[in-house]
Parts: structure tokens; sequence; C-alpha cells
């Protein structure tokens, strides 16, 4: 369960050599997120694996991504955090594995930061997909979507797998390249490596089997108009899969790219790291709970200062444009009170993502507007990353403009309530 969005002219550094299962490409660079403690127990071992999703079920993955970007003898860094959200809204019973479907509906988001470790998370994309995922890992996904768009991997065979063996599956890469849809077919080597443990992401040591899969490819891409010509890919991926639960648990993969087009090279690695989690939904009530609970710990402050309301991601706190400086970003010493209040109860929830938008009304220019907007959202980023220690990984910030308005523009009340600064804490 991958995304990742590669853009022509943004990739880098390239090893052609082929990676084997168990010779992993080398990389010599240090990962932005450090690898789990893990291992492998000594005996031998047998396991079927299989996808267990369930209709109500919830998928998250995260992903970091370490990015070297190399152009025309020029290089640099950059560094993407993905969040993937994924529903099972039905499932389609069969005795064959390869039949039994669970049919999946979400979002894919991208958050980057250039260079590599430099200031927050900006959000850049959100694409929306609806697919299937076979018990055996075999995705199905409509031609209308771009995501997922590393499918069928891992694949697995339907007989169980002893430790060492090895099996070949096909998958799919696909690229959306300006405006052009790539579609990369696959044939990935698989190894079952054995049964081994895993620490997570809680500090919890867990069971799960480790399996080893790489691939590569050469695919020639020949379309009147498009420079592009010929894209060259090779991948190693550690995969640590909880058969009990039906899910990985984690994964890292070393990914290493070229892309010729009609008088350059653009070449690309890229080290992602990826936690899968596996919950059920936040029900309507569930969520009603939690702002009641935030709005009895804000009760204390001004009334006007923020307003708490449920949305289909979770639960917003709006700050209003009154705890800033006239057209301005800068945050008024009452916003940092404010500010200082929210931090609390953020904290109640360490294991939420926050996602920081800024919104305005509709009058004054729409570029006006939608830098301001952002400015806003970052220094309330800020804010909370710089003097309440919150991690920058787990938050990240958009302006908006005046385009996602939450009340009228044609009246004073409705204006003031579309300035402001979302904070939303994210329960899907």
């Amino acid at each position: 369960m991958k995304t990742r969005i590669a853009i022509l002219f943004s990739l880098i550094f390239l090893a052609l050599s082929v990676p084997v299962i168990g010779d992993p490409v080398q990389i010599s660079r240090t990962p932005s997120l450090t690898n789990p403690p893990r291992g492998l127990l000594e005996q031998e071992s047998t396991q079927s694996f299989r996808f267990l999703l369930e209709k109500g079920d919830v998928l998250t993955v995260d992903k970091i991504q370490d990015i070297l970007l190399s152009r025309n003898q020029s290089t640099g860094s950059r560094e993407e955090r993905n969040k993937i959200i994924l529903k099972v809204t039905e499932n389609e019973a069969a005795e064959n594995p390869a039949q039994a479907l669970a049919i999946m509906q979400g979002e894919f988001h991208t958050y980057a930061r250039t260079p590599a470790g430099a200031g927050p998370f900006r959000k850049e994309t959100s694409y929306n997909s609806r697919f299937t995922i076979s018990k055996l890992g075999q995705y199905d996904v409509p031609d209308q979507f771009i995501m997922p768009n590393l499918r069928s991997l891992p694949n697995f065979p339907v007989e169980e797998v002893k430790k060492g063996q090895t099996w070949i599956a096909p998958g799919m890469e696909t690229m959306d390249l300006q405006g052009q849809k790539i579609k990369i077919p696959l044939a990935v080597k698989y190894r079952y490596m054995g049964e081994g443990w895993i620490v997570d992401r809680d500090g919890k040591q867990r069971k799960a089997h480790k399996i080893l899969f790489a691939y590569e490819f050469s695919h020639p891409v020949n379309r009147p108009g498009f420079p592009l010509r010929k894209i060259v890919g090779v991948s190693r991926d550690e995969l640590w899969f909880d058969a009990e639960n039906g899910l990985p648990i984690y994964d890292v993969q070393d990914l290493q790219y070229r892309f010729y087009s009609v008088g350059q090279t653009v070449e690309g690695i890229y080290r992602i790291h990826s936690w899968y989690d596996k919950s059920r939904t936040v029900s309507d009530d569930q969520k009603e709970q939690m702002a009641d609970d935030i709005r009895k710990d804000l009760k204390d402050g001004p009334a006007d200062d923020v307003n708490v309301r449920k949305t289909e991601d979770g639960i917003a706190l709006d700050l209003s444009d009154i705890l800033f400086e006239f057209d301005s970003a800068d945050l008024t010493p009452r916003a940092r009170e404010t500010i200082n209040r929210i931090s609390k109860i953020l904290k109640k929830y360490p294991d939420r993502e926050i996602r920081i938008s800024g919104h305005t009304d509709s009058t004054g220019p729409d570029q006006y507007n939608l830098k301001l907007s952002e400015l806003r959202a970052r220094s309330v980023l800020n804010e909370l990353q710089k003097n309440h220690s919150f991690d920058a990984t787990r938050m990240s910030y958009k302006g908006y403009g005046e385009t996602r308005p939450i009340a009228p523009n044609d009246n004073p009340e409705g204006r003031a309530r579309n300035r402001r600064v979302e904070i939303l804490i994210v329960t899907e």
C-alpha cells in the first residue's frame, strides 16, 4: 500500500546496477526516520499470508520519503510525508482468496519540505481513489484514478510458503507526468525470510514475518509531443507483515529512477519508510464527545477566540482573525495565549495528525488572500513547533484563501467566520 507521486524533472541519483534479493541498493545518506529494531528467529517457519480487511476498517499508512535530486550537474534534497487514509466500504466474499475482495475508498495526501529537514511541511497535493484489494494483495484500480500508484505489492501466493522460498508475482507502477498517465507492468521477485519480531512506533515488540522483494524495469515512452523517451527503475523492499492482523507493520524501500528525455536525463534516489495501522471508523457520537471535551477545556478563555466543530476528517478548532494583526500574519499577544491553551489540548491526542490551514473571506484579490492565509497558517504552526515543542513531522500547513468558506460571504457575520486559521485534529 504505497503512494509516491513521481514528478518529471524532480528525481535523482541512480546507480543502474540491478539489485537482487538479499543484495540491497546502497544509499550513502542518513534517512530522517530511524529504522526500528527488528530481528529474525532461528526456527524454521511455514506461513500463509492474507490481507484481512473488513467493512468498517480504516487503514492508515504514514510515510517519510528522503529524496536526493540531480539534473544537469545540480543536486538538491527533498523530504516528503505521505498520509494515506482508506476505509473499507464493502467486502465481497469468495472461497478463492484471489477473488475475496475489500472495496477501499479514501485519500492520498502529500506534504513536503525543500531542502530536506528545513522548516515545516507544506501540503502539496491530495488525491481521491476507490479500488479493490484481494486477500492475496492484488489490486483492481479503475482507470480514472492515479492512486495508489504502486499496486499489488506485496502479492502473495495461495499456498503456504516456507522460510527461504521465493516466488514471482505481477505488480504495477503508475505515474502522472505532466498530465501523461503511464502504466508500468512489473515482475516482482519475493523471498520469505522467516518469522521474527519488530518494535512498532509505540515501542511495543510485535511478532512479524520478514519478506524481501525486488523489481527492475526499463519502460519505453513514445508519445507524440511528449519529450520523455524511457524510464528505468530498480527497487528493493524489506517488509514486515503481521499475519495475525492481516496487514504490514513496516517496510523500507530503496528506489532508484532514471528518466531519459530529449536532451536531458533526470536521476533520482528515494528511501521510503512506511508504517501501517488498522482501526475502526470513528463514529459521529465519538467525534461529538471529543468536540465536547475540547469545548470544556477551552471554556476558561474568551468565547470568541476559538470555535470547535466536527468535520468529516476530525475536529476543527477555528482561530478567529482577531488573533492576528490587521492584514498581517503576525500573532497578537492574545493569540499566543490562545495557542498556549490549544497546545495543552493537542497534547492529549499525541497520535493524531495536525493539519493547519488558513482561510479568508471573499473580499480582496484572490492571490493576496491565498498568500495571507498561508502565512497565517504557517505562523500558527511555527508557534506550536518553536514554543510548545510539537514535532514538525506531525504537523503540516496550507493556505486556501477564500476557496473553503464555512459561512456565506454576503454578510459581516459570515465573512468574520470565514476569516480563520483552522487547526484540524485528524480522526480518520
